[in-house]
């Protein structure tokens, strides 16, 4: 059961990987088109194309990962970057999908999150758009907010806590305590209307345990959700953390 269990995702690994090989392609041919001259009906064609190509990546960027975090060849590679330009870029790239469905989109970073810190700037902004990307998808108005802050601290280290926030379906008690298992939906129901893999939020338990962090969530049926994780991380002595943290 083991071997097949490990063939069954190498499988599905290779099968990802020749996909998003030419779907790079397309997205890239996508992004020249919209640098063109277009009509205004084009333009309305071109968008969801480019939409729906994004999701796509997105899928198979879980399923690769999902393979690669069974097998244990998942390695975080900290570099020094900016939780706030994360924060920021995130809230951009989804922009345009929270408008489309009537949804405003903003962001609150706390003044203590310092301007630096050393981080894997791939896997948190990774693990971010997960759940943005879940909070659009099952939210049919009102908003999403990305916040940053830091939860808790040390010299030269800070636990940083990212919460998206949204006003969607929420989530009855039933199902909460199987919220962050691969393949796990709220009910069967879930996968049939919005879609989905139901790897999103297990692969952001997977990130966040990698890095020494945690994840967590509350939600109440009807009112909305609001899903986090804690990473920590380390800030230059040369930068040094912000007066108060």
């Amino acid at each position: 059961a083991v071997r097949a269990g490990g063939e069954e995702r190498r499988f599905l690994a290779l099968v990802s990987h020749e996909i998003r090989t030419p779907l790079g392609g397309l997205l890239g041919f996508l992004e020249l088109l919209q640098k063109t001259e277009l009509s205004e009906q084009q333009r309305q064609y071109l968008s969801p194309m480019q939409a729906a190509a994004e999701l796509l990546k997105h899928v198979i960027n879980d399923v690769l990962d999902y393979s690669k975090l069974q097998e244990g060849k998942i390695t975080i590679c900290y570099v020094l970057g900016s939780i706030h330009g994360i924060v920021r870029n995130t809230v951009e790239i989804f922009r345009a999908a929270a408008e489309s469905k009537g949804l405003t989109i903003g962001l609150q970073i706390s003044d203590r999150v310092p301007q630096q810190l050393r981080v894997d700037p791939h896997r948190i902004q990774q693990m971010l758009c997960n759940l943005v990307s879940n909070a659009i998808k099952f939210t049919s108005s009102g908003s999403i907010t990305v916040k940053a802050l830091i939860s808790s601290s040390s010299l030269g280290a800070a636990m940083v806590r990212l919460d998206v926030v949204d006003t969607g379906i929420g989530m009855p008690e039933g199902v909460k305590g199987r919220m962050f298992n691969a393949f796990s939906q709220a009910d069967e129901s879930i996968s049939g209307k919005y879609g989905g893999t139901g790897l999103g939020l297990s692969i952001v338990k997977s990130f966040a345990t990698l890095m020494g962090g945690s994840v967590g969530f509350q939600s109440t049926e009807g009112q909305g959700s609001n899903f986090w994780f804690t990473v920590p991380l380390l800030c230059p002595l040369e930068i040094g953390m912000p007066e108060g943290v």
